[in-house]
C-alpha cells in the first residue's frame, strides 16, 4: 500500500509541475517558484518507498559485510552503519546528493519548468527510483560534463571518479573522449543504429560459447569483470523470471519506450554554441548507440543501464530542441510527447504497483 501511496504522490506532483508549465503568473517568481517544486521533489523522493532495486539495497545495507559492491556506496553504509543509521538515512543520503548537486544545473535551463518536467515524467520511476547507485552516477556524469564544458577540467576530474567508483559502468564515459570527433547528425545516427544492430545480431548465437558467467566464481577476476560477463551473458544463459505474461509486456514496453525517447531526442537535437548541452548530447548519442548493440546481442540490462546512466540530461536536450520550434509544429511535438510520456508512465505505475503481482491491492486478475 505504501507503493501506490507513493505512486499518488508522484502524480500529484507531476500535476502541479504542469500547472506552472500552462499557468504564466505562476512564473513571475520563477526562481523562487521552481526552487519550491523542487525541494518539494525532494522531499518525495527522500520518503519514497518505491523502486525496483529498493528492497535489494536494503538487503545490501544489512549484510554489507558478504555482498560485494563499489567502494563508494560500501564506504557510505560503512560510515552510516558505524554512526548508527539504518536503511532509511541510506536512501536519504543516497537521494538527497545527487539531486542537490544538479539543481544548479535544473534551476539555469532555458526553460527550467519544462525542464523539469521531462525529468519527473521521464528520469524518476525508472533511473531515480530504481537505479540507486546508476541514478547516483548518472547525476555526478552531468555535473562533471557541466564543469569539464566551462574549461573547469582539474575540477571536473574528481566528479567523473566518484562516478566510476559509484557505479563502474561509468568508465562508459571514457568513449565520450575516445570518440570526440564523431559526426552527430540525424542521418548519422540512423545509420550508426542500424549497424549496431546488425553488428549484435550477427554475434549474438556465439556469445554464451565464448563468455562464461562461472568466472563470478573466480576470487581473482576483478568485480568490474565479473559485473560486464553478468551482464552480457545471463539472460542467456539462466533466463529471466517472470510472474506472467502481463509482468513481461510491462517490462518489455518499458524498455522498448524508453529507449524510443532516448532515439527521438538523439534524432532532433541540434547542436548550438551550448558547449555543456553539445557534450551531453554527444554522450546520449553514443550511448544510444552501444544500447542498441547490447540489447541486440540479448544483454538486455546492460544496454538499458548505460542509457539509464547517460539520459541524466536528456531533459535539457528536450527543453533545447522544443525552443528551436515555433507555431503549429512545436504545439504538435509537445502533445505528441505528453501522449508518449503518458504510455510510459501508465507502464511504469503498472509495473511499480505491481497489477501483475496477486498480493498487489491493485492486482488484475
Amino acid at each position: 500500500m505504501e507503493k501506490v501511496f507513493d505512486v499518488v504522490l508522484y502524480i500529484i506532483l507531476i500535476l502541479i509541475s504542469l500547472l506552472f508549465l500552462r499557468k504564466d503568473r505562476l512564473k513571475k517568481n520563477q526562481n523562487f517558484n521552481f526552487s519550491v517544486l523542487y525541494f518539494s521533489f525532494i522531499v518525495i523522493s527522500c520518503s519514497r518507498n518505491i523502486g525496483s532495486d529498493f528492497n535489494a539495497y536494503q538487503n545490501i545495507f544489512e549484510n554489507i559485510d558478504t555482498i560485494p559492491i563499489e567502494p563508494i556506496f560500501e564506504w557510505i553504509i560503512i560510515a552510516l552503519k558505524n554512526f548508527g543509521f539504518g536503511f532509511r538515512t541510506f536512501i536519504l543520503v543516497t537521494t538527497l546528493i545527487p539531486l542537490l548537486l544538479i539543481y544548479p544545473i535544473f534551476k539555469n535551463s532555458k526553460d527550467k519548468f519544462l525542464s523539469f518536467f521531462i525529468f519527473l515524467v521521464f528520469e524518476y520511476l525508472f533511473n531515480q527510483a530504481s537505479i540507486i547507485r546508476g541514478f547516483w552516477a548518472g547525476c555526478f556524469i552531468l555535473y562533471a560534463i557541466f564543469l569539464y564544458s566551462k574549461n573547469k577540467k582539474i575540477i571536473s576530474f574528481p566528479f567523473f571518479l566518484v562516478a566510476c567508483f559509484s557505479h563502474y559502468s561509468s568508465i562508459f564515459i571514457l568513449i565520450l573522449f575516445l570518440l570526440k570527433k564523431i559526426k552527430m547528425k540525424a542521418n548519422y545516427f540512423i545509420l550508426y543504429l542500424i549497424f549496431s544492430i546488425f553488428l549484435g545480431l550477427v554475434i549474438r548465437g556465439y556469445i554464451s560459447a565464448f563468455i562464461n558467467i562461472e568466472i563470478n566464481d573466480n576470487e581473482n577476476i576483478p568485480l568490474v569483470i565479473k559485473k560486464l560477463v553478468y551482464y552480457i551473458v545471463y539472460r542467456q544463459q539462466f533466463g529471466v523470471v517472470y510472474q506472467n505474461i502481463l509482468h513481461e509486456i510491462i517490462m518489455n514496453t518499458i524498455h522498448i519506450l524508453f529507449f524510443i525517447g532516448c532515439a527521438f531526442v538523439c534524432l532532433t537535437y541540434k547542436c548550438n554554441d551550448n558547449t555543456f548541452l553539445n557534450n551531453t548530447y554527444r554522450l546520449l548519442y553514443i550511448a544510444t548507440i552501444f544500447s542498441a548493440f547490447f540489447l541486440s546481442i540479448g544483454a538486455i540490462d546492460l544496454g538499458i543501464r548505460i542509457l539509464l546512466l547517460c539520459s541524466i540530461g536528456i531533459n535539457l536536450l528536450y527543453s533545447s530542441y522544443i525552443h528551436t520550434l515555433n507555431g503549429y509544429k512545436k504545439i504538435n511535438v509537445f502533445y505528441c510527447s505528453l501522449i508518449y510520456l503518458v504510455i510510459f508512465n501508465l507502464s511504469l505505475i503498472s509495473y511499480f504497483t505491481a497489477i501483475f503481482d496477486i498480493k498487489s491491492p491493485l492486482y488484475i486478475g
